[in-house]
């Protein structure tokens, strides 16, 4: 048992050194921008996966031979290593190079063999391995068996959790966007008509720091944020405008106040990526909440003597789809940008959403984002409603504060 026990132990390296290992994936902890200390090599071929903790990979450039580097393995799987840079070289490792092992800073202990049988009796000595032909003269860094008792033992290693490496990003953000459109609604005898803009002259009065959180994986990115706007008119409204049943007649001073509280949620599939870029696919809902108030002044068409005051609230919810493609680059200098269009379109009715989004990190975990968005809704009347009719335009930037980890 003792002589094929040793056998085993000097075949060991050779098998290892003489396997083909390839990086199949660069695994970056995290979203962008991506520090050298931040990105994971994935390796995968025959054997990779009994190389421990610590042990050293030169990476080659198939085409060419080129030296891209040494790599350190920090995370062993059940058949993959994952691996960071410790050593630069001219360009840096890409996927589809070829990993070999290789010396670290300190040179391996040597294996112990057993001896030959000598005629005075049985005896051991240790003797480094001698590189095998035609094979690179390295060897990994192969942990020598412990004794213990007499007996050999061979450290076993589990296999870890695998390159799930997600980062969160949690910041607060002031959406500052522009409400337009345009509302009808026939029920019965009443008509219900108004324009946002020229009957109402509504601006923004307050936006309150709205949340957001991402997390961001190799293949994946999530955001889940709410946010909400505050608009306030004082008009002299010229035509005869209708809110919820109550007639405003030309003249009448209306004070409105409308709140717009957005809910946003949405999931982004990458269909392609590489080291800096991506591009995905987005599935989501968006949740509008509004909630208007009116005040109106004016006095009786019959007796112009009379002042009438009259108050109407309304509420209406806008559960929206959210269908698209995006895109992401990570540029120099910590700033990343990501675009995305979505349109949803269904019974006449039709639903734009476009974005740019850009964050900046300063500093390693703080950073600073910035976004603009326009949306668009139109339900022309007829299409989700017999008697309805409506126009929504809103477009806007926004300034916030992350921090990611």
């Amino acid at each position: 048992m003792r002589l094929l026990l040793s056998v085993l132990l000097l075949l060991l390296p050779a098998v290892l050194v003489g396997a083909e290992w390839r990086i199949v994936e660069v695994v970056r902890a995290g979203p962008p921008p991506h520090l050298e200390e931040d990105r994971l090599y994935r390796i995968e071929g025959e054997g990779c996966h009994r190389l421990p903790t610590g042990s050293f990979l030169q990476v080659q450039r198939p085409e060419d031979g080129r030296p891209c580097g040494t790599l350190v393995v920090v995370q062993v799987g059940a058949t993959f290593v994952l691996a960071k840079l410790a050593k630069k070289a001219d360009t840096y490792p890409l996927k589809g190079d070829l990993t070999f092992p290789s010396e670290g800073p300190a040179k391996p202990p040597p294996m112990p063999i057993l001896a030959a049988r000598s005629s005075g009796g049985l005896g051991t000595t240790t003797a480094p391995l001698e590189p095998s032909k035609g094979v690179l003269p390295v060897v990994p860094q192969v942990p020598p068996p412990r004794t213990s008792g007499g007996r050999w033992k061979i450290p076993i290693r589990l296999p870890e959790v695998g390159p799930f490496q997600a980062r969160w990003m949690l910041g607060l953000i002031r959406q500052t966007p522009a409400l337009l459109g345009n509302y009808y609604k026939q029920s019965g005898s009443s008509l219900d008509s108004f324009d946002i803009a020229r009957d109402l002259q509504l601006a923004r009065s307050g936006a309150p720091l709205g949340l957001f959180v991402d997390v961001m994986g190799a293949r994946f990115l999530l955001h889940v944020g709410t946010y909400n706007v505050a608009y306030r008119g004082h008009a002299v409204i010229e035509q005869a405008v209708n809110l919820d049943t109550t007639s405003y007649h030309p003249g009448a001073l209306v004070q409105s106040e409308v709140s717009l509280r957005d809910y946003e949620v949405d999931w982004t599939t990458k269909v392609w990526w590489s080291d800096r870029a991506y591009i995905g696919v987005d599935l989501g809902v968006n949740y509008w909440v509004i909630q208007a108030t009116a005040v109106g002044q004016g006095y009786l068409q019959s007796d112009p003597t009379t002042q009438v005051l009259s108050t109407t609230k309304a509420s209406m919810l806008f559960p929206i789809p959210q269908i698209g493609i995006s895109a992401g680059l990570e540029a120099f200098g910590g700033l990343t940008a990501r675009g995305y269009f979505h349109i949803v379109q269904m019974k006449g009715a039709s639903y734009q959403r476009f974005g740019v989004d850009l964050r900046y990190f300063p500093l390693k975990h703080w950073g600073l984002r910035a976004n603009y968005e326009r949306e668009g809704f139109k339900a022309p009347l007829g299409s989700i409603s017999n008697n309805m009719a409506l126009r929504l335009d809103k477009n806007g930037a926004g300034f916030g504060v992350l921090v990611r980890y």
